[in-house]
């Protein structure tokens, strides 16, 4: 019996003793998003498309128009809800908090007070829909990184014994691309709205995304805009064309 439970109990000790390590990542670095895994099977991300084998254009179609916002080159975001960003975090990108309790990189603690970028796309300024792509990037230690995801204890001990355990969707989307955001005016014409809901494989299938210039045309070079998740807006910074 006391041997079943050393071995219990130095299996637990092993997992919350778990931790990652990597090369030296720095939050003042550039762009670090390298890859998108939103892009359907088959294609690669580029620039922000997503291209197959042949080079074909996955979205907008033909040369597109593009703006850029970041919290790292540009320096025009600031995050205005800290709570509300990491519920977006959580929800939408699906790259932290995906555990009962969590830490370093896996915790939305460190990813909110990282790097974050918003790129707009569309075809057209006469467009009536447009594809926004969020990108995030955790605070790390300019030598090291760490990071621990673990269950409950009585999830622990549920899944020790065999007994099926609620997991997170195993699905982490970062770059976030939302497609076919609808576009409509707003402030009496004086500016537009896009909008849609969260990605159909995440959480926040059915939370609202919100992407609001007050006063502003996709005409212009640049103009501040707001975002909102759920309701309430968590960032604000200022789109330039590029």
């Amino acid at each position: 019996m006391w041997r079943y439970i050393t071995l219990v109990l130095s299996a637990f000790g092993l997992t919350v003793l778990l931790i990652a390590c990597g090369e030296n990542k720095q939050t003042t670095a550039t762009n670090p998003y390298a890859t998108n895994n939103g892009c359907p099977a088959g294609t690669v991300y580029t620039n922000g498309f997503c291209y197959n084998q042949t080079g074909t254009q996955y979205g907008y179609t033909g040369s597109s128009i593009n703006f850029v916002s970041d919290n790292y080159k540009y320096k025009d975001v600031k995050i205005t809800d800290t709570a509300t960003y990491k519920n977006f975090l959580k929800k939408a990108m699906q790259v932290c908090d995906q555990a009962n309790s969590n830490g370093g990189i896996y915790s939305c603690d460190s990813w909110s007070v990282g790097q974050f970028q918003l790129n707009v796309q569309m075809a057209a300024t006469s467009s009536t829909a447009l594809r926004a792509t969020f990108s995030a990037y955790p605070q790390t230690n300019s030598y090291y990184w760490y990071g621990y995801s673990l269950p409950s204890a009585s999830d622990f001990f549920y899944g020790l014994f065999g007994f099926p355990v609620y997991t997170a969707t195993i699905i982490t989307l970062n770059p976030l691309p939302i497609d076919n955001m609808v576009v409509s005016l707003i402030n009496d014409s004086k500016g537009f709205e896009a909008r849609a809901y969260g990605d159909a494989r995440t959480v926040a299938n059915r939370s609202l995304i919100q992407l609001q210039v007050l006063e502003g045309k996709l005409e212009q070079s640049a103009f501040d805009y707001q975002v909102g998740f759920e309701g309430k807006i968590f960032v604000k910074g200022r789109l330039q064309r590029y």
